[in-house]
Protein backbone atom coordinates (compact mmCIF):
# COMPACT_ATOMS: atom_id res chain seq x y z
CA UNK A 1 0.00 0.00 0.00
CA UNK A 2 2.64 2.09 0.92
CA UNK A 3 4.61 0.99 -2.09
CA UNK A 4 2.05 1.86 -4.77
CA UNK A 5 1.13 5.48 -2.82
CA UNK A 6 5.18 6.39 -3.32
CA UNK A 7 4.36 5.74 -7.48
CA UNK A 8 1.55 8.05 -7.27
CA UNK A 9 3.68 10.63 -5.62
CA UNK A 10 5.89 10.19 -8.50
CA UNK A 11 3.45 10.69 -10.92
CA UNK A 12 1.91 13.38 -8.66
CA UNK A 13 4.87 15.72 -8.59
CA UNK A 14 5.83 15.20 -12.17
CA UNK A 15 1.88 16.26 -12.89
CA UNK A 16 2.15 19.02 -10.13
CA UNK A 17 5.73 20.51 -11.70
CA UNK A 18 4.26 21.40 -15.28
CA UNK A 19 0.99 22.59 -13.66
CA UNK A 20 1.67 26.21 -13.73
CA UNK A 21 3.63 26.37 -16.92
CA UNK A 22 0.99 25.73 -19.33
CA UNK A 23 -1.46 27.92 -21.41
CA UNK A 24 -5.25 28.45 -20.99
CA UNK A 25 -7.16 24.92 -21.59
CA UNK A 26 -9.48 26.68 -23.54
CA UNK A 27 -6.56 27.02 -26.74
CA UNK A 28 -5.30 23.44 -25.65
CA UNK A 29 -8.56 21.25 -25.55
CA UNK A 30 -9.26 21.08 -29.19
CA UNK A 31 -5.69 20.00 -30.17
CA UNK A 32 -5.80 17.25 -26.78
CA UNK A 33 -9.08 16.46 -28.26
CA UNK A 34 -7.58 15.51 -32.16
CA UNK A 35 -4.87 13.56 -30.44
CA UNK A 36 -6.97 11.93 -28.71
CA UNK A 37 -9.03 11.08 -31.88
CA UNK A 38 -5.92 10.55 -34.01
CA UNK A 39 -4.84 7.65 -31.33
CA UNK A 40 -7.77 6.03 -31.11
CA UNK A 41 -8.43 6.10 -35.46
CA UNK A 42 -5.02 4.51 -35.78
CA UNK A 43 -5.53 1.07 -37.77
CA UNK A 44 -2.79 -0.61 -35.54
CA UNK A 45 -1.03 2.41 -33.50
CA UNK A 46 -2.18 6.22 -34.48
CA UNK A 47 1.02 7.21 -33.00
CA UNK A 48 2.57 8.13 -36.15
CA UNK A 49 -0.33 10.53 -36.98
CA UNK A 50 -0.60 11.86 -33.58
CA UNK A 51 3.04 13.03 -33.82
CA UNK A 52 2.59 14.64 -37.36
CA UNK A 53 -0.15 16.34 -36.36
CA UNK A 54 1.82 17.88 -33.38
CA UNK A 55 5.06 18.61 -35.75
CA UNK A 56 2.63 21.25 -37.53
CA UNK A 57 1.89 23.50 -35.14
CA UNK A 58 4.31 26.25 -34.02
CA UNK A 59 6.86 25.38 -31.33
CA UNK A 60 5.01 27.74 -28.55
CA UNK A 61 2.09 25.53 -28.79
CA UNK A 62 3.86 22.32 -28.99
CA UNK A 63 5.47 23.20 -25.68
CA UNK A 64 2.16 24.02 -23.88
CA UNK A 65 0.43 21.19 -25.25
CA UNK A 66 3.15 18.96 -24.59
CA UNK A 67 2.96 20.01 -20.81
CA UNK A 68 -0.55 19.71 -20.34
CA UNK A 69 0.16 15.95 -22.15
CA UNK A 70 2.49 14.66 -19.66
CA UNK A 71 -0.74 15.23 -17.30
CA UNK A 72 -3.27 13.09 -19.46
CA UNK A 73 -4.84 9.96 -17.91
CA UNK A 74 -3.99 8.03 -21.40
CA UNK A 75 -0.38 6.91 -21.55
CA UNK A 76 -0.31 7.16 -25.29
CA UNK A 77 -0.97 10.53 -24.81
CA UNK A 78 1.18 11.23 -22.07
CA UNK A 79 3.93 9.56 -23.74
CA UNK A 80 3.63 11.52 -27.05
CA UNK A 81 3.98 14.55 -24.70
CA UNK A 82 6.84 13.54 -23.14
CA UNK A 83 8.40 12.42 -26.71
CA UNK A 84 7.56 16.29 -27.97
CA UNK A 85 9.54 17.27 -25.22
CA UNK A 86 12.67 15.04 -25.75
CA UNK A 87 12.54 16.42 -29.46
CA UNK A 88 13.07 19.55 -28.35
CA UNK A 89 15.51 18.33 -25.97
CA UNK A 90 14.00 19.41 -23.32
CA UNK A 91 15.13 16.14 -21.37
CA UNK A 92 14.66 17.01 -17.60
CA UNK A 93 10.90 17.97 -18.09
CA UNK A 94 10.07 14.99 -19.69
CA UNK A 95 11.96 12.15 -17.68
CA UNK A 96 10.17 11.58 -14.53
CA UNK A 97 6.91 11.54 -16.34
CA UNK A 98 8.74 8.74 -18.69
CA UNK A 99 9.91 7.10 -15.61
CA UNK A 100 6.28 6.30 -13.97
CA UNK A 101 5.29 4.73 -17.29
CA UNK A 102 8.00 2.29 -16.72
CA UNK A 103 7.27 1.87 -13.38
CA UNK A 104 3.68 1.39 -13.45
CA UNK A 105 3.73 -1.11 -16.17
CA UNK A 106 2.54 1.20 -19.20
CA UNK A 107 5.13 1.68 -21.41
CA UNK A 108 5.52 -2.57 -21.42
CA UNK A 109 1.84 -3.35 -21.63
CA UNK A 110 0.25 0.22 -23.18
CA UNK A 111 2.80 1.51 -25.28
CA UNK A 112 4.53 -1.81 -26.00
CA UNK A 113 7.90 -0.47 -25.07
CA UNK A 114 8.23 1.80 -27.46
CA UNK A 115 10.71 4.49 -25.07
CA UNK A 116 13.01 1.97 -25.88
CA UNK A 117 12.48 1.58 -30.08
CA UNK A 118 12.04 5.32 -29.79
CA UNK A 119 15.15 6.72 -27.85
CA UNK A 120 17.40 4.28 -29.76
CA UNK A 121 16.33 5.15 -33.20
CA UNK A 122 16.06 8.66 -32.85
CA UNK A 123 17.38 11.08 -35.43
CA UNK A 124 19.49 13.27 -32.71
CA UNK A 125 22.31 10.64 -31.73
CA UNK A 126 22.19 12.31 -28.09
CA UNK A 127 18.31 11.21 -27.58
CA UNK A 128 19.03 7.81 -26.05
CA UNK A 129 22.23 8.88 -23.45
CA UNK A 130 20.73 11.68 -22.23
CA UNK A 131 17.05 10.49 -21.38
CA UNK A 132 18.55 7.28 -20.50
CA UNK A 133 20.44 9.20 -18.27
CA UNK A 134 17.84 11.33 -16.71
CA UNK A 135 15.19 8.38 -16.48
CA UNK A 136 17.87 5.74 -15.60
CA UNK A 137 18.63 8.01 -12.04
CA UNK A 138 15.05 8.08 -11.75
CA UNK A 139 14.46 5.00 -11.13
CA UNK A 140 17.41 3.50 -9.66
CA UNK A 141 15.89 5.44 -6.81
CA UNK A 142 12.25 5.04 -7.11
CA UNK A 143 13.11 1.16 -7.27
CA UNK A 144 14.22 0.90 -3.71
CA UNK A 145 10.66 2.13 -2.10
CA UNK A 146 8.57 0.20 -5.36
CA UNK A 147 6.20 -2.51 -5.24
CA UNK A 148 8.02 -5.78 -6.40
CA UNK A 149 6.61 -5.89 -9.96
CA UNK A 150 7.57 -2.25 -10.35
CA UNK A 151 10.95 -2.97 -9.08
CA UNK A 152 11.09 -5.60 -11.63
CA UNK A 153 10.05 -3.30 -14.62
CA UNK A 154 12.39 -1.10 -13.04
CA UNK A 155 15.53 -3.32 -13.43
CA UNK A 156 14.13 -4.55 -16.64
CA UNK A 157 14.29 -1.74 -18.23
CA UNK A 158 17.93 -0.96 -17.07
CA UNK A 159 19.38 -4.11 -17.80
CA UNK A 160 18.26 -3.87 -21.29
CA UNK A 161 18.80 -0.30 -21.92
CA UNK A 162 21.82 0.27 -20.34
CA UNK A 163 23.09 -3.25 -21.95
CA UNK A 164 23.36 -4.98 -18.41
CA UNK A 165 24.30 -8.57 -18.50
CA UNK A 166 21.42 -10.37 -18.33
CA UNK A 167 23.00 -13.36 -16.49
CA UNK A 168 24.22 -11.75 -13.74
CA UNK A 169 21.93 -10.26 -10.84
CA UNK A 170 20.75 -6.72 -11.22
CA UNK A 171 23.10 -4.42 -8.57
CA UNK A 172 22.27 -0.41 -8.54
CA UNK A 173 25.99 0.09 -8.92
CA UNK A 174 26.44 -1.49 -12.43
CA UNK A 175 23.29 0.90 -13.45
CA UNK A 176 24.99 3.74 -12.05
CA UNK A 177 27.99 3.26 -13.41
CA UNK A 178 26.69 2.90 -16.84
CA UNK A 179 24.98 6.03 -16.25
CA UNK A 180 28.13 7.97 -15.13
CA UNK A 181 29.68 6.27 -18.33
CA UNK A 182 26.78 7.67 -20.49
CA UNK A 183 27.27 11.31 -18.91
CA UNK A 184 30.74 11.11 -19.51
CA UNK A 185 30.36 10.31 -23.02
CA UNK A 186 27.86 13.20 -22.88
CA UNK A 187 30.32 15.53 -21.89
CA UNK A 188 32.72 14.95 -23.96
CA UNK A 189 30.43 15.15 -26.94
CA UNK A 190 30.46 11.37 -28.06
CA UNK A 191 27.36 10.61 -27.90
Amino acid sequence: MNTTRNLMMITLCASLAFAGCTSSNATEEPHIEKIHLLLQQGEKDGYPEASRYLQRLDEQTQSALARRMLRDENPAVAYLGGSLLVRQKRYDEAASVMAALILNGRNEHVLRNRMEFDWRHDTNPATWPNMMSRVGRILIVSRESAPPESRKRAEHFLIDMLDLEVNKNFTPEDAVSAIMKLNRELKQGIS
